[in-house]
């Protein structure tokens, strides 16, 4: 959003100066715009699930990406947020699989602290069983 809004007021100020200065604004907010609504589609088009076998991860509307980790071979789960993640209440959650495997579920995701304990839970589950 902010390089929208730097396109923008950068269109407006040049715009005064050149005549074809100003366009160069318009490109940077169109910049800004793309990249604006790629995350916040992708951010709509995510979905994630924890079951007694497997943690479900799809992302995507247009092109769909979609993985699976099983239970079983999760060793531990790491939690990342930065503290702007703190603020806003989004962060990384990072499964590690048997043999040393890391697989990031997703960079932003809502409320991490909750997926990592329906995560926990399943784990201590399975290995009660």
């Amino acid at each position: 959003m902010l390089v929208l809004l730097a396109g923008v007021i950068l269109s407006r100020y040049l715009h005064i100066y050149t005549r074809y200065a100003g366009y160069a604004g318009y490109a940077i907010g169109a910049v800004g715009l793309f990249i604006a609504l790629s995350t916040f589609s992708e951010y709509m088009g995510s979905e994630f699930g924890v079951t007694n076998k497997r943690i479900i991860v799809k992302v995507g509307i247009v092109s769909r990406t979609a993985r699976e980790i099983f239970i079983n071979r999760v060793e531990s789960i790491q939690l990342k947020q930065t503290f702007i993640g703190r603020l806003l209440g989004f962060g990384s959650v990072i499964p590690a699989g048997t043999g040393g495997d890391k697989a990031s579920l997703h960079n932003y995701i809502d409320n991490p602290m909750a997926l990592k304990k329906a995560i926990d839970q399943q784990i201590i589950r399975v290995r009660i069983k």
